[in-house]
């Protein structure tokens, strides 16, 4: 059972990832954000992309994370340096 306060850090996580996802979709438009993994009974209820997720690119190799935040650290850098395709 999970009790309130993780529930509602939880369901932050989600919104928060939620943002992030349009950021990343208007900073590259062939980044792709993915689920990895199944579906929890919270992301669920809300709807806010909450678990593990990747973010993927025709030109990068895909990395994953719970918090879609962190892909951008992992991904984002090369990418930006490394990548010709037009937006």
């Amino acid at each position: 059972m999970i009790g309130e306060r993780d529930y509602l850090r939880t369901v932050e996580v989600g919104q928060r990832n939620q943002e992030v996802k349009v950021l990343i979709q208007n900073w590259c438009g062939h980044a792709r954000i993915e689920k990895f993994g199944g579906t929890g009974m919270i992301e669920a209820e809300t709807g806010f992309p909450i678990g593990p997720h990747s973010m993927a690119c025709v030109r990068q190799p895909r990395s994953v994370e719970f918090a879609v935040s962190a892909t951008i650290w992992l991904f984002g850098r090369p990418s930006q340096i490394s990548c010709s395709l037009p937006i």
